[in-house]
């Protein structure tokens, strides 16, 4: 593993080379973070991206033998799919995370029984305002610029990324891309709920990704929602590059 880092703006970004080592030291700096917040028994929360590249960091994570007991896992974004469906998050937090040491975590699901997103977020919502604070949320980002499930030009955009709402999650409804595939239907957290975070990782694997981050860290101008994660989460935001990764 070769790693670098550099600062913008507070912003810590680390370059790793995308790998097994690299995946565990990641896992390490999330598991540090979540126990510096957790002293004297204090419950934290662990918001989770879908995706396959986090899933190895779950499964590390799952080996390491900490207070999973007091973790509150949960769901950064969701298709609105059951738990059978091959897109499922909540499956793939389940077959990762939830197992080994891990699997003493409290996990909360976002698919509930509403018909559609828009159905089941207020419901969703109470829940979430319930997690315990402190909080850790692991993102990641699209080829298109997208992160947590916030696709431009998606019926809800305006709700998630809207600076004044107290909601924590909003149904989504994604115009079909070749990121999107066929899940339109999503459940998302909010920009006031990433906010309320107090750590956030965002993992960009390949040098694609980078080159549409990287001018965004520099300050140029950019309507691409990642550049909303970015400004709402500042300092708190930690950036791991995976050079070498895949850009899917």
């Amino acid at each position: 593993m070769t790693s670098r880092d550099m600062t913008s703006d507070s912003i810590t970004v680390t370059h790793l080379s995308a790998g097994a080592d690299s995946t565990l030291a990641m896992a390490k700096t999330i598991a540090d973070t979540l126990d510096g917040f957790a002293a004297n028994d204090r419950p934290t929360s662990l918001f989770l991206s879908g995706g396959s590249t986090p899933g190895p960091i779950y499964k590390a994570l799952a080996d390491m033998p900490r207070d999973w007991a007091n973790t509150h896992l949960a769901l950064v974004d969701e298709r609105w799919v059951d738990e059978t469906d091959a897109g499922s998050n909540a499956a793939l937090i389940k077959s990762t995370l939830l197992q080994s040491h891990g699997a003493a975590a409290h996990f909360v699901p976002m698919k509930n029984s509403g018909e559609t997103p828009f159905a089941g977020a207020q419901e969703l919502n109470e829940v979430y305002a319930s997690l315990p604070q402190p909080s850790v949320a692991i993102l990641g980002m699209g080829p298109d610029g997208h992160t947590a499930s916030w696709f431009a030009q998606a019926q809800g955009l305006d709700i998630a990324l809207d600076a004044n709402s107290t909601d924590y999650v909003c149904g989504i409804e994604a115009k079909k891309t070749k990121v999107t595939g066929d899940y339109l239907q999503r459940m998302t957290m909010t920009r006031h709920a990433l906010e309320t975070c107090s750590r956030l990782f965002l993992i960009v694997s390949g040098e694609e990704k980078w080159s549409l981050l990287e001018p965004i860290l520099a300050g140029k101008a950019s309507d691409l929602p990642v550049a909303t994660l970015i400004q709402c989460a500042g300092h708190k935001l930690h950036i791991f590059v995976l050079d070498g990764g895949v850009n899917a």
